[in-house]
């Protein structure tokens, strides 16, 4: 549940003007002080008397002028005069939006600001810095939050943003099945997660019978997947292509090549006459020998390279809103320390056979080596969450607005080597002696920060503890990191 009164500031700045500079550096760290201490409790006093738990509300900017304070007074003076100052700009403020004026301050419910900062997600990759995370545990609450309050608007705005592969691959890979069944159900009005169910299960028993290793999970991905792109068009979600894409994504996932796919299709054509819900559909012999001459892709249009399937149409998807700049991105991690294996990840990368010159040899290859970097923090513990995952990106040169390939894992070998890594990295930081590797995940690697875009660089500003004075016997040093494949400079503040 959303906590009561929560106020989520992105920036909070003091501009000091001075006569006599000699003075600065003492007023200086008295501010810093006061600023801790005093300004920002008043500040969160005076937003209470305004907030609502049943509205949120969003302020582009309050500026306060304290005017005038003299120096020696300066400790004493400055919260009373800032408490005042608030104050009486809030109830201002707050006046003129009641009487219609010109509107500087825009006021939702609770479900509308949610669905706003979904779309937001769903678009751009990362939430909109105000959202709340703490508030709750997973995407689903909140998917489930809108949909109890804000259904028509939801489906009524995602429903065209469906068209574009790259938010249908955050949807499926952020979601829960039950809560995509319930999404689904509320665009078709139809007992689509029943079917979407039984093709499932129908796909999990061909591949146990023909030990294909697919799981569960990435069957069901593939499913919805499909399913989700034939509700943009307002197309019947089941036919036979909407299967046969399906397995053909199934089919990519297994590393064939092309040449195998008729053997393949065929045998499963054969399995599938046999099934209660396959044998349904007739043609499907027919669509799947279609798929393989047409060299269609999974999202239904041609690609030469299989390795991009998981980035088809990122043009089209220019028309899905007007993108926020670099410049405005802004966001909380849970990640920060991930930092601290920069040095390692081109050993590794090329240990997996993931570059070539410097660079990855395909798209699934730099796709693996983000869940890589997701496993070194949080090994098996912990699921990919890209909302969390922008460090990520950055470090292996991937745009962050680019949406993960959700049906990729890793396997137990490249697991293995990033265990390797961690062994390896806690070995030649002598400090460390026998920390375990999931003593360092805790220690280091899972460590919050905040990351920022500007003068064309990421800046990350790591959360510090009393025993980061270790950090200063590390081999190497982490303050600037540009790896031959990265699109931009980190600068790091830890």
């Amino acid at each position: 549940m959303k906590k009561t009164n929560t106020h989520i500031i992105q920036d909070f700045r003091m501009e000091l003007d001075m006569e006599n500079q000699k003075s600065g550096k003492q007023v200086l760290d008295s501010a810093n002080a006061l600023m801790k201490g005093k300004i920002i409790p008043i500040t969160e006093r005076a937003l209470n008397e305004w907030a609502d738990e049943n509205r949120n509300i969003h302020l582009d900017r309050l500026e306060i002028d304290l005017g005038t304070i003299p120096l020696d007074e300066f400790v004493d003076a400055l919260p009373d005069a800032y408490e005042r100052q608030i104050k009486e700009t809030l109830k201002k403020l707050f006046v003129h939006d009641k009487t219609g004026s010109k509107k500087k301050i825009r006021q939702s419910g609770e479900a509308a600001a949610l669905l706003d900062q979904l779309l937001f997600y769903l678009k751009e990759g990362v939430f909109p810095w105000q959202h709340h995370q703490e508030a709750y545990q997973t995407l689903d609450e909140v998917v489930l939050q809108i949909l109890h309050a804000e259904k028509e608007n939801l489906t009524r705005q995602l429903k065209p943003l469906l068209k574009h592969e790259d938010l249908v691959n955050r949807l499926i890979g952020t979601l829960r099945p039950d809560t995509l069944d319930l999404l689904l159900a509320e665009l078709t009005f139809s007992d689509v997660a029943t079917r979407a169910l039984l093709l499932v299960g129908e796909l999990v028993r061909y591949s146990h019978l023909r030990k294909l290793h697919w799981s569960r999970q990435q069957i069901g991905l593939a499913v919805y997947k499909q399913a989700f792109r034939r509700v943009a068009h307002n197309e019947v979600i089941f036919t036979e292509r909407t299967i046969a894409l399906a397995l053909y994504e199934l089919f990519l996932a297994l590393k064939q090549d092309d040449e195998q796919w008729l053997k393949f299709s065929g045998r499963f054509a054969r399995f599938a006459q046999k099934e209660r819900f396959l044998s349904q559909f007739e043609d499907l012999p027919e669509a799947l020998k279609k798929l393989e001459k047409s060299g269609a892709s999974i999202w239904g249009s041609r690609t030469k390279d299989k390795s991009d399937v998981s980035r088809t149409e990122t043009t089209e998807a220019s028309d899905v809103r007007e993108p926020a700049a670099e410049s405005e991105i802004v966001c909380n991690i849970n990640n920060a320390g991930l930092i601290l294996l920069y040095p390692y990840l081109k050993t590794i990368f090329s240990r997996l056979n993931w570059l070539h010159k410097e660079r990855f040899v395909s798209n699934d290859a730099q796709s693996k080596a983000l869940l890589l970097t997701d496993y070194l923090v949080f090994g098996e513990e912990g699921t990919a969450s890209e909302n969390q995952m922008i460090l990520n990106k950055i470090l292996c040169g991937i745009d962050p607005k680019a949406s993960l390939n959700p049906l990729l894992v890793l396997s137990e070998n490249e697991k293995q080597e990033a265990n390797d890594l961690l062994t390896s990295a806690i070995k030649h930081w002598v400090v460390l002696k026998n920390t375990s590797p999931e003593g360092y995940r805790h220690s280091f690697l899972r460590r919050t920060g905040v990351l920022r875009f500007k003068d064309e660089g990421w800046y990350l500003h790591v959360e510090r503890k009393s025993y980061d004075m270790l950090l200063e016997s590390m081999p190497y040093t982490i303050s600037l990191i540009r790896l031959p494949w990265m699109n931009n400079k980190l600068v790091v503040e830890w």
